[in-house]
């Protein structure tokens, strides 16, 4: 297990989720009453004195059920620093109490289970571990028992056991015979060697949490964890801490310092210009670009490389809560059938005006849609009518292999979905860990990258081609070849 300072980020609050293929569901829940810290954020980070401060500060100040969850939140900081007694204390105390927050009560139990196993309190631990079995069919459970693992330092699974059951071992039968405290010690010695393994001189990560945002932030974390780096990451910055890299945002941008300033947003203007080469022969006399107000930079980009042709008649609509439906319906009567539609922007933002396009042109103008990643989300019932016979040209997907396998671990160490930005911190990671000799070879990055130009501080990416009909996406290679041999 990696020593990461962080691990999620402190609230998982507002959260923008997309489903990422026609089979995913879309759920946009939250939790109610929320406390005003992430417990998952404490379950599995590694422990530090700024958490116990925290934690204490939050049962202080606050009261039910604030006060009792960061009661059991501590115990498992002690749990995590070897301190067993005050974890039982702790546990003892409030773990009954907690009501409103099943993952935090399982894996309460589950700390003190092990603080008791490990103290050898053998007849209190057995009991614990016995009634956890009444939570075990609960959706809550398998979340708990993976953070329970991680508080650990432990893999969740050797085999076919699980750490909880490495650690209860001698519960899982009751024909099994009482073993020595000598052997006993032996277990324990060895487990707590592990948990408290240090790595030697760990390269040192800065995470800008305030400025990254959750995505980006949680991609690059996963990162970490998956491939189990020599990291020692932080997510605030420390005046007496220097850090090998940082991770950090301005306007949107992403970029990671260290004596360079590599920039690993989507550069849409580039986009715009292999669109226009890629696709200027299709184009009809009268070209209408449809974006929201933040991409307005890039449509004016394509409508000036139109303006080197003098051969398109090019209007740009801003999509507004007025006047926009108007703006549609004024060209749609005056130009009629001899309009090519380009759209630009977040894939979450073009469903907000793509549908209206096409209750105005219906099927008679081709549609175009320059995204960042194509996660599905215009396959979805809701949507997949108004896409029908549309070009959609994005940076990334969540469909390929890869990229789906990322998309299931992300959402299983999370339990939420993830956006776009979550493949470019997945990618910086990789990109360091490349670099810094972690990986042997180059990785084969997933927001699109094909390679990263340092010379000039940016990451190159290509254009991928996809086409939706009757429900149905195709995927064409051939724009990645065209593109890729300005690349080579």
């Amino acid at each position: 297990m990696s020593h990461l300072k962080e691990l999620i980020l402190l609230f998982l609050i507002n959260i923008i989720i997309i489903a990422c293929s026609k089979d995913l569901e879309i759920d946009t829940t939250t939790k109610a009453n929320a406390s005003p810290f992430s417990t998952y954020y404490f379950v599995i980070k590694n422990p530090t004195h700024q958490d116990y401060v925290m934690l204490k500060n939050y049962m202080n100040i606050y009261g039910p059920p604030v006060r009792y969850e960061a009661a059991v939140l501590l115990a498992g900081y002690y749990v995590k620093t070897h301190e067993y007694d005050k974890a039982v204390n702790l546990l003892t105390r409030y773990i009954e109490k907690i009501e409103g927050d099943l993952f935090l009560k399982i894996i309460g139990n589950m700390w003190l289970f092990a603080s008791l196993e490990l103290n050898n309190d053998d007849v209190q631990a057995k009991e614990i571990y016995d009634n956890l079995n009444k939570f075990k069919k609960l959706d809550e459970y398998n979340n708990a028992l993976k953070a329970f693992c991680i508080s650990l330092s432990e893999p969740v699974y050797v085999g076919n056991v699980n750490c909880l059951e490495r650690l209860g071992g001698l519960y899982n039968s009751n024909n099994v015979k009482k073993i020595s405290n000598k052997e006993k010690a032996e277990i324990i010695g060895d487990l707590q060697k592990r948990e408290s393994k240090k790595i030697v001189g760990p390269m040192k990560i800065l995470i800008n949490k305030i400025n990254t945002g959750v995505s980006l932030m949680n991609g690059a974390l996963l990162a970490l964890y998956a491939l189990d780096l020599d990291f020692d990451v932080s997510t605030e910055n420390s005046n007496n801490t220097k850090h090998s890299y940082v991770i950090d945002a301005v306007d949107n941008e992403f970029y990671l310092e260290n004596e360079y300033k590599i920039n690993f947003s989507w550069d849409f203007n580039n986009a715009v210009k292999d669109f226009y080469s890629y696709n200027y022969s299709q184009f009809r006399d009268v070209v209408a670009i449809v974006v929201k107000e933040d991409f307005y930079k890039s449509a004016e980009y394509l409508k000036n490389l139109f303006s080197k042709d003098r051969k398109h008649i090019v209007r740009t609509i801003i999509y507004t809560a007025y006047g926009f439906q108007e703006d549609l319906q004024g060209l749609f009567n005056k130009y009629g059938k001899n309009i090519s539609i380009v759209t630009i922007g977040l894939e979450k933002d073009i469903i907000d005006f793509f549908p209206l396009i096409r209750f105005i042109f219906e099927y008679n103008a081709p549609l175009y849609a320059i995204i960042d990643c194509f996660s599905g989300l215009f396959l979805e019932k809701y949507y997949v009518d108004y896409f029908n016979y549309s070009n959609v040209y994005a940076f990334t997907d969540f469909i390929t292999a890869n990229n789906k396998l990322f998309y299931d671990r992300y959402k299983d160490f999370y339990n939420i979905k993830p956006n776009a930005e979550a493949l470019i911190g997945y990618d910086i990671i990789q990109y360091i860990s490349y670099i810094q000799g972690y990986i042997s070879e180059e990785p084969e990055y997933l927001s699109g990258i094909v390679r990263v130009d340092e010379e000039n501080d940016e990451v190159l990416r290509q254009l991928k081609y996809y086409y939706i009909r009757n429900g149905l996406l195709y995927h064409y290679e051939e724009l990645d070849k065209l593109l890729n041999k300005d690349l080579k």
